[in-house]
């Protein structure tokens, strides 16, 4: 398996092609609650502040294609 940590400051960002799998841990902490929307997990700590986003299924997102309005400027 091979994990791609990027930095060791935060953000972490985590990526594991082989699991179809990404994590960006924005602060540390404990997982009190968890959300999905639109296909992105949200984990929050006791206070409700976001400490990690991860996406299960990477190879499923599609870059988001820019408005005409910004690809001409």
């Amino acid at each position: 398996m091979d994990r791609d940590y990027r930095d060791r400051e935060f953000p972490k960002i985590l990526i594991d092609p082989d699991l179809d799998f990404a994590s960006i841990r924005l602060q540390d902490g404990v997982e009190q609650k968890s959300y999905l929307k639109e296909g992105i997990l949200f984990a929050e700590n006791a206070e409700g502040q976001v400490i990690e986003i991860q996406t299960l299924n990477l190879s499923a997102l599609r870059p988001r294609q820019a408005p005409a309005s910004e690809a001409t400027a």
